[in-house]
């Protein structure tokens, strides 16, 4: 279930550097590791893996059962946020006449709620 919800994130490679230390000392707590010992091996014994291959294996499976589901807005907003270079919608298409990502992401917006209206 974690994997499910940590892959609707959208994380920072910082902010996944800061929790993938708080992941580390949280072996290192309870296996009684100093802080500049490495707890890879520890993990990989333990069946873990490092955080931030959690949350790319978690964003990957999310991405693909969102694209997978039977629902009409679901379906909408993947294909309209999924294809970077032009996207499609009620017949009209839009291509890169944004000049940035937060207009884009405004205009597929109200493109989606057009479109399930």
């Amino acid at each position: 279930m974690m994997m499910m919800m940590i892959g609707a994130l959208q994380l920072s490679e910082t902010k996944l550097r800061e929790l993938n230390v708080c992941w580390n000392d949280a072996f290192r707590r309870v296996f009684g590791f100093k802080r500049y010992e490495s707890v890879k091996e520890l993990q990989w014994y333990c069946g873990e893996m490092s955080l931030p291959y959690i949350y790319y294996l978690a964003r990957w499976n999310f991405v693909i059962s969102v694209s997978r589901k039977n629902n009409r807005s679901l379906s909408i907003l993947y294909n309209t946020m999924h294809l970077p270079d032009e996207f499609v919608c009620n017949g009209q298409s839009f291509g890169r006449m944004f000049s940035s990502f937060h207009a884009r992401r405004d205009a597929v917006f109200n493109q989606f709620v057009h479109a399930i209206h």
